[in-house]
């Protein structure tokens, strides 16, 4: 399979089925390669071991290891790693997105010197997990750049990962605890369920990405892959994340049928933003729509409070403007501890300045995906697995910024999820690999 960046020819690399099923990459004989090849598959290694971390293995030391493995392999790599020196010092996108991550850092520690309030210990995790988030990007950008393979493997793997995941919570708590059942959750660390919907729906875009090219067996297996992540997905009774994943899809469908240009991009634009004002409209008429819709009815009509928190956290950023009330900060509220806002969340914790940052930085990666989506269009050819993962991308991101107004309150924490549906994405979008991602040969 070639990459973009990459010379070898496509007639070398296997099957997707064939890899799938006689697994050469994980054989003796390509182990006991060269140096070069361990290296070239470290980083991706890493990034199916946070999938897996996430989604399936229920052990904190497990979780512990590969959020350590991912600071450490991202230090080591930015110290030894010529090219992504020149890359993070000269590439516009990574380039601003590391320096507003460690503005953030940065504004973290200046809030445990002069906030005066909470747990200074918290306090300096909290700003250790963001420095973590930009380790996380390098480990991606480095898969992306050194192994010709990772955009094909990320969607096998993330898409049957989360379906075995998926089975193993369904027997769990559907099968085994009928009776107790309420909504579904998985077992690694995003075991809640608002964040098990997140994750969920990058098992089905994943899964159904990687159905587009793949063919036979492998494509039934795939498309059964996303049926049951499909099944776990709803079996949250996550409101917010099932509302966002509709809304992306339409996105998506209008986006891909726009004309190339400037005119285009602000189309997309403004539906993206469409998009996020939605979730806030049903919330300001969650009264109305209940009593239209669900009467007295089931979990799925239960009132989310959302706006009661929302003012909470409006007032405390009232309050601390500047520095935020810190990363231990709680909503005096029974019905959530939290903003349940990606947008309030930052300047909650964190102070506006940090706010700001973070909108940057997501602005910074949605502008560098329309664009690349953008270049592929009219060029009359099958899409490139990088043009796949580009448009992937776009999807997983508009689904964040939906999710986000309900939800997702500090998206600089331990590993989680998010790293799945929000920062995965928005780091593929910074790597040279998907720019101009158009016209190459399909998956194979």
């Amino acid at each position: 399979m070639p990459s973009p960046t990459s010379s070898s020819p496509s007639s070398s690399s296997p099957s997707s089925a064939k890899w799938l099923t006689g697994a050469p990459w994980l054989t003796k004989a390509r182990l006991a390669g060269s140096d070069a090849l361990h290296r070239d598959r470290f980083a991706s290694t890493l990034v199916y071991a946070t999938i897996v971390a996430i989604t399936l293995v229920p052990l904190h030391i497990f979780w512990l290891a590969v959020f350590v493995g991912l600071i450490a392999a991202g230090v080591a790599l930015l110290a030894t790693d010529g090219a992504m020196q020149r890359m993070f010092l000269s590439d516009p996108r990574p380039r601003l997105a590391a320096l507003l991550i460690l503005g953030i850092v940065a504004w973290e520690v200046v809030g445990v010197l002069f906030r005066g309030a909470g747990s200074p210990g918290k306090a300096w995790q909290a700003a250790g997990n963001a420095l973590a988030i930009l380790t996380f990007g390098v480990v991606v950008l480095t898969a992306l750049r050194r192994d010709p393979d990772f955009p094909r493997r990320l969607l096998l793997v993330s898409g049957f990962v989360l379906a075995l995941a998926t089975v193993i919570a369904i027997l769990g708590q559907v099968v085994i605890e009928w009776p107790t059942f309420v909504r579904l959750h998985l077992y690694g660390r995003a075991n809640g369920a608002i964040f098990s919907a997140g994750a969920l729906i990058f098992g089905v875009a994943t899964a159904l990405t990687a159905a587009i090219t793949a063919r036979g067996r492998l494509r039934l297996a795939l498309l059964a892959a996303a049926a049951v992540n499909a099944a776990g997905f709803i079996l949250t009774f996550s409101r917010g994340p099932i509302v966002a994943a509709f809304l992306a899809a339409v996105v998506l469908a209008i986006i891909l049928r726009l004309p190339a240009g400037r005119r285009g991009r602000l189309i997309a634009a403004l539906a993206i933003l469409a998009a996020i004002a939605a979730p806030a409209l049903l919330v300001f008429n969650e009264g109305t729509l209940q009593d239209l819709a669900c009467g007295q009815g089931g979990d799925i009509c239960r009132k989310s409070y959302r706006l009661d928190i929302w003012s909470l956290a409006a007032r405390s950023i009232i309050e601390h403007p500047w520095l935020g009330a810190g990363p231990t900060a709680e909503i005096e509220n029974p019905f959530g501890r939290h903003p349940h806002n990606g947008y309030l969340g930052p300047a909650f914790y964190f102070g506006i300045p940090a706010a700001l940052a973070f909108f940057a930085l997501i602005v910074n990666s949605l502008a560098a995906t329309l664009t690349d989506i953008d270049a592929t269009r009219g060029t009359g050819q099958p899409l490139s697995p990088a043009g796949h993962l580009a448009r992937l991308s776009l999807f997983l991101l508009v689904f964040s910024l939906v999710y986000m107004v309900t939800d997702l309150s500090d998206a600089f924490t331990f590993v989680n999820a998010h790293f799945l549906f929000f920062w995965l994405p928005a780091f593929l979008t910074l790597s040279p690999a998907l720019r101009g991602a158009g016209g190459s040969e399909a998956m194979p």
